[in-house]
């Protein structure tokens, strides 16, 4: 009898350590285990991105005349709004009061410039756009327009966005206007940046200057993206119940949205960081202003990427910041004459500042740790309940 219990519990054992080894992240930094799983089978073919960047094409295309055509209607507000696909004056008034209130926050520079923002009320209110494929970041430039008005597009409305809760809405639109009019802020700020760095936004799809943090008023950035996915999850399923579903399933550590590069560079590898500062982000292919195609392990910046610019302002000013914006020399030149320092150096600081230590295992909730053991020990129990039953009779 106690040679059979002492097999079942070497067994037991030797499967829960191999589950363990299985699934524990690799002691150095390198992709997480779900990158390696989803890059080797959910790669996007040739074709799908070909189709892809044709339909971005065609989105780039119609929202530069649209933004064109409400120009000529109305050329002297200092904001202006469009909603898509719904016709909703109330929604209209929501937008215009909330995008006038983040836009007086912009310091003015010498050149006066507007803001247009573009609301996509519904799935379809793009002809030919799948609701799936507008994504949030897309920059019309003054340069592409008359000069003076620069034209955002804010993540479409769901459903659970309507009327009948108009403190979400205010709530969900305010914070929007806050994370996506960054580049639009800094060309009222700073005016039209140098050729070198404007080379550098079109690569990076504008992704990096999506944040407006920095016109706000703060002396210093904080990491704010467990804040910000706890307002989203509470807003999806409900404060009260995340309130009970936190302690069970922890909290999720965000470096793990790096890609390989980004997580090697918060790990202090300078060379690593140089990809991520470099790294083409899919765009409208060709048209002026862009939107970032995220890969499946997203960013490699991490989901922090929005606040790449506007963190660097709140850290070194914006007197160095008007002297890299202005320049026409290549963005990682212009970088190191500006501050004295690479942008790879600069950058590994602030992915650290932002996520914390890379996680080098597995990261439990105390809550969820004790439920394994009680169950593990469940099992144990009823196992050997078990075996002692058959044992007597």
């Amino acid at each position: 009898m106690t040679k059979a219990v002492s097999r079942w519990g070497a067994a037991l054992m030797l499967g829960v350590a191999l589950l363990a080894v299985r699934f524990l992240p690799p002691s150095q930094v390198n992709e997480p285990g779900w990158v390696r799983y989803t890059a080797a089978t959910q790669r996007p073919t040739p074709e799908v991105i070909s189709a892809a960047d044709l339909v971005r094409k065609k989105m780039a295309g119609w929202i530069r005349e649209q933004a064109r055509a409400a120009i000529r209607r109305d050329s002297t507000s200092p904001v202006g709004v469009t909603v898509l696909g719904r016709h909703d004056p109330e929604l209209a008034a929501v937008v215009r009061q909330l995008s006038e209130q983040a836009w007086r926050l912009v310091p003015a520079g010498t050149t006066p410039v507007r803001l247009w923002t573009v609301l996509p009320a519904e799935g379809e209110a793009i002809p030919g756009a799948p609701f799936s494929v507008l994504y949030a970041g897309f920059v019309v430039p003054p340069s592409a327009l008359d000069g003076r008005t620069c034209v955002v597009v804010l993540p479409p409305l769901t459903e659970r966005d309507g009327p009948q809760d108009l403190a979400r809405l205010r709530r969900h639109l305010r914070w929007n206007l806050q994370a996506h009019i960054g580049m639009c802020s800094l060309w009222k700020t700073f005016g039209a940046p140098g050729p070198g760095m404007q080379r550098w936004l079109e690569t990076m799809g504008y992704r990096v200057a999506q944040a407006s943090d920095w016109a706000r008023g703060r002396r210093s950035f904080e990491a704010q993206w467990a804040a910000d996915v706890e307002q989203e999850m509470a807003d999806a399923m409900g404060r009260r119940f995340l309130r009970v579903l936190r302690p069970v399933l922890g909290e999720p550590h965000p470096a793990y949205l790096l890609g390989p590069d980004g997580a090697r560079c918060l790990a202090g590898e300078l060379p690593a960081c140089r990809g991520p500062l470099t790294l083409r982000r899919q765009s409208f292919g060709g048209v002026e202003g862009g939107i970032p195609r995220i890969t499946i392990w997203g960013d490699p910046l991490g989901a922090d990427a929005p606040r790449w610019v506007s963190d660097l302002i709140l850290d070194r000013g914006q007197e160095s910041f008007q002297s890299l914006w202005g320049s026409p020399d290549p963005m990682l030149a212009a970088f190191e004459a500006a501050y004295g320092e690479t942008a790879e150096a600069w950058t590994s600081r602030w992915l650290a500042r932002r996520y914390g230590e890379f996680p080098r295992g597995a990261q439990l909730s105390p809550l969820a740790l004790v439920g394994s053991l009680l169950s593990c020990a469940l099992v144990i129990g009823l196992l050997l309940w078990e075996l002692d039953r058959r044992g007597s009779d």
